[in-house]
């Protein structure tokens, strides 16, 4: 008998390669949930399932949601909106909804087989709280797929901290649920790369704590990448050539945009052998902001490379490496983290923002005032430029 057992539920490939990054031998069974409610796994490459079964991966496959959303049943009189009666009635539903959970994806798991059972989930974590009031050998893990995670983390841990009416929510809702048998988590664990980058040991979150875990993350990404190669051979690559990546904020205004082109081309015009890379996503390639784009750089005389159609689905990660990128410039995004993570310091990072983006979209995770001051405070890395858009002509 095995006595560890971890079970994965990614979300996307990003999980993947950490997911990989876990795997070191045989003697654990490791399972994969491979969830079809998610978009992702929708047009999750069958070669990659190959991949994770070679690599000796149990394969589970789904079809469910692990998030438990509130009823749609606004308040409408004065007294309901003065006594919160449409909190309580979501804080009844939702404990409801918790009691009758049976996980049926791990039916075909005997979770009694093993003394240590490590759960790397990427939703809510009051999901599982059956499994974990039933099996005490649960260890809880919050599988990273994105850096949004962790700014909603760190967004939540501020409000959790400076808002009174949020620490009374948060009170009333603990005690709702212990009143109604709902076993709470006291703790669970962080697995990603955000961590890392911003050496953060752990946060508050409502009543539970999250620790950030250290690992090698490097080890899968490296599998990731080589299970690549064979497809990145079809994309054309000089030597020669200076690769610059160039993210493109299709959030932003059309005016903010021009003068985020207007500064980048300003920037790289006179450097030589430049070639501009862009990772078109699917579905944008006849976007406006693309035509935008193409007009600005051949008015700069500046050469470039759109990744689009089938060429877009590469992890801009993996997009990074094969290309030897040496610089990025970008708005505030999951690939400024992961790649300073990935390629250490030796990639160029330029991060553009401004005080007018920051208000406009304030609500997203990476660009609220919260979130923005941190990074500018916590993302140590010598070759970081903040550029602030609001002090550009």
């Amino acid at each position: 008998m095995n006595t560890n057992c971890n079970i994965f539920i990614p979300r996307n490939i990003y999980s993947l390669f950490l997911i990989l990054s876990k795997k070191k031998n045989t003697e654990n069974d490791d399972y994969i949930i491979v969830n079809s409610h998610e978009a992702y796994a929708r047009n999750f490459p069958e070669n990659i399932i190959k991949l994770l079964k070679k690599k000796k991966f149990k394969i589970i496959f789904t079809n469910k949601s692990f998030l438990f959303k509130n009823i749609d049943n606004p308040a409408v009189s004065y007294l309901e909106r003065f006594f919160k009666i449409n909190f309580f009635k979501n804080l009844n539903y939702i404990s409801n909804k918790i009691l009758d959970e049976k996980y049926e994806e791990f039916s075909d798991i005997n979770f009694y087989n093993y003394n240590n059972i490590n759960l790397y989930f990427g939703s809510d974590l009051l999901y599982y709280s059956n499994l974990c009031k039933k099996y005490k050998n649960v260890n809880l893990f919050f599988l990273e797929h994105g850096a949004g995670n962790f700014f909603n983390m760190l967004q939540h841990n501020c409000v959790r901290n400076n808002n009174l009416k949020e620490i009374l929510m948060i009170f009333f809702r603990s005690v709702f649920f212990k009143m109604r048998g709902v076993y709470l988590p006291r703790s669970t664990f962080y697995f990603g790369i955000c961590g890392h980058v911003f050496k953060i040991k752990y946060l508050e979150y409502d009543y539970y704590k999250i620790a950030f875990i250290k690992s090698d993350l490097e080890k899968g990404f490296k599998e990731i990448f080589n299970f690549y190669q064979n497809q990145l051979k079809t994309l054309k690559y000089y030597k020669k050539n200076n690769y610059i990546f160039l993210n493109i904020p299709y959030h932003y205004t059309k005016n903010t945009y021009k003068k985020y082109l207007n500064y980048f081309c300003k920037n790289v015009r006179y450097e030589k052998n430049v070639i501009v890379l862009v990772n078109v996503h699917v579905g944008y390639d006849k976007n406006e902001y693309i035509k935008i784009l193409i007009k600005t750089l051949i008015s700069n005389n500046i050469k470039y490379y759109l990744l689009s159609g089938s060429s877009s689905n590469f992890p801009a990660e993996i997009i990074l490496k094969y290309f030897n990128v040496n610089e990025i410039y970008s708005g505030y995004s999951s690939l400024l983290f992961t790649s300073f993570y990935l390629f250490r310091e030796k990639i160029k990072i330029n991060a553009i923002f401004s005080n007018a983006i920051m208000k406009r979209y304030k609500n997203l995770l990476e660009l609220n005032a919260v979130s923005a001051d941190f990074i500018k405070k916590k993302f140590v890395n010598k070759n970081v430029n903040f550029i602030d858009l609001d002090l550009i002509n």
